[in-house]
């Protein structure tokens, strides 16, 4: 009796890695939240959204509300693989100031920085559904659309 035992619980150990296995490698790289498209870096997916740094160039709108620090991010334009216009208002002020500023997008992070060399504003990419890119800072949670 006990040999019999001891064979069914292999049987079921067996299955139950052999499950196990079949779940954890089941992951569909359409589905997962990264994965390599075409070549591309790695990006952030939605079913069969991606993003990666051919679509960061465009002119993107930044949801109300997007104050890091003292400035208040209105929209983006981002030309090359390394500069980009940002237009902002600075706290409690109405008026609406355009500036260049360097970015660096790494697949995980976007990193602007003011060419003053002080100023360096990072966001975190949580998602994207196309045309809505999702970032998070320490400040709080932002929704950037793509417009052009």
């Amino acid at each position: 009796m006990t040999k019999n035992m001891a064979v069914i619980n292999k049987i079921k150990l067996f299955i139950f890695t052999s499950l196990l296995l079949l779940t954890i490698s089941s992951c569909d790289y359409r589905y997962c939240d990264r994965y390599r498209y075409k070549g591309e870096q790695y990006g952030v997916s939605y079913n069969y959204d991606y993003f990666s740094a051919s679509k960061l160039i465009g002119l993107w709108q930044i949801d109300y509300g997007c104050n890091v620090g003292s400035i208040e991010l209105k929209e983006i334009k981002f030309f090359n693989g390394s500069q980009c216009d940002i237009v902002f208002c600075r706290a409690r002020d109405t008026d609406w100031y355009e500036e260049t500023w360097s970015y660096l997008y790494n697949g995980k992070t976007i990193r602007l920085n003011r060419n003053d060399g002080e100023t360096i504003i990072s966001f975190r990419i949580r998602g994207y559904i196309s045309p809505e890119l999702y970032l998070e800072d320490s400040f709080g949670k932002y929704i950037w659309r793509k417009l052009r």
